[in-house]
């Protein structure tokens, strides 16, 4: 996977062949320009390793972490209890959490680290806990911000996550974010982050008089104050948003299909 933005990695050596012949012979000026460009070295390792490693989307990583599980595991195995760290063995360092059981069984978890060298599937085995038998299934891999990770940068954008609110379903909130506080609230924008937000295929915009628009959408509604507030937030000032979720079950009046011969509405029309 090529880098939309290139790492330097020899700032030093790169420094040291700029400058002129007079001075190359300067022992001492030759390493006191080596002893300033290291710490840009430095510099640009941290900020490549952020983006690369705890960034929100996967544009500058191919990554194998664990960056999203299905939450019930595979086989909850037997003799857990809340809390127990597991490791998910196929990869290095991975780990989730169990967030849920029922009676020893584990119904529900979380991921603490992402770790590497792991691959989508079902059925992956764990060690650790209190516990034995536990898979999990792992349903996206890269080197993606997780967790306090997360809430890290959304302090430093201003956007907090909401009680209960999944890693997944953050992100989505905070990649809307960052294209809205580059935006003047145009349309384009509105859609971008309509389908960020709720994971759709098609979104669609109308616009209605006076000063307002309709957004169309056939994604999930994760948490409805929170997309109402965002969507407000995202429309330039004096603009009105209403939101409309849409489905591929399209009304119909005389062919076959959902309509007033099939559905709720024939039920509701034949007890009248």
């Amino acid at each position: 996977m090529s880098d939309p933005i290139a790492e330097i990695t020899d700032h030093v050596a790169e420094a040291q062949a700029r400058v002129v012949g007079a001075l190359k012979e300067k022992n001492r000026y030759v390493s006191l320009l080596a002893s300033v460009v290291t710490q840009v070295q430095d510099l640009e390792t941290v900020f490549f390793e952020l983006l690369k490693e705890r960034s929100l989307t996967k544009t500058f990583n191919d990554g194998t972490g664990i960056i999203a599980i299905n939450s019930n595991p595979t086989n909850g195995g037997s003799g857990y209890v809340v809390g127990d760290v597991l490791i998910v063995t196929e990869g290095n360092d991975g780990e989730v959490v169990v967030d849920e059981v029922a009676a020893g069984v584990i119904t529900k978890i979380s991921i603490v680290v992402s770790g590497s060298g792991y691959t989508i599937g079902v059925g992956k085995a764990t060690t650790g806990g209190t516990g034995t038998g536990a898979t999990i299934e792992i349903t996206d891999i890269g080197s993606l911000a997780l967790g306090v990770q997360l809430d890290n940068l959304g302090k430093i954008m201003g956007l907090a996550r909401y009680s209960g609110q999944s890693d997944v379903e953050y992100r989505l909130d905070l990649i809307s974010w960052v294209r809205f506080l580059f935006s003047q609230g145009e349309g384009d924008t509105l859609l971008f982050v309509l389908k960020a937000l709720t994971n759709s295929t098609t979104v669609s915009i109308s616009e209605t008089f006076p000063g307002s628009v309709i957004l169309y959408f056939d994604g999930v509604i994760y948490n409805e104050e929170n997309l109402s507030s965002l969507m407000d937030r995202c429309a330039a000032a004096g603009i009105g948003v209403d939101l409309v979720p849409v489905s591929d079950t399209t009304f119909r009046y005389d062919t076959p299909g959902v309509g007033y011969d099939e559905g709720l509405y024939t039920i509701a029309l034949r007890t009248e």
